[in-house]
């Protein structure tokens, strides 16, 4: 329900927004479902099971965040990229602008 995805923006403090947002936090989160319950059904009948239970679902989640979690560079890249940039001059972002 789009009620609750509001409930938890401003719960979280969040009271301006794009009405769009709402919308794509709603598509996200019922793929996410999806795919969750379809990995979760697969480990079950994996493990010959009848029904989805708690330890399939847990072990899909960790198995989804596990491959589709984009972490960010280390800290050691940042900092080398970002002294390369410096020693250079002028940003690729700034050339590609001006």
């Amino acid at each position: 329900d789009l009620q609750v995805i509001i409930k938890i923006l401003n719960s979280m403090g969040i009271y301006q927004y794009e009405p769009r947002i709402i919308t794509q936090l709603y598509e996200f989160i019922y793929r996410y479902t999806c795919e969750i319950l379809i990995d979760a059904k697969e480990l079950s009948n994996y493990a010959n099971k009848d029904k989805i239970d708690i330890d399939d679902i847990q072990l899909a989640i960790k198995s989804n965040s596990n491959y589709n979690t984009n972490l960010p560079p280390p800290r050691e890249l940042l900092l080398e990229l970002a002294e390369k940039c410096k020693l250079e001059g002028t940003s690729e972002y700034e050339k590609f602008v001006n």
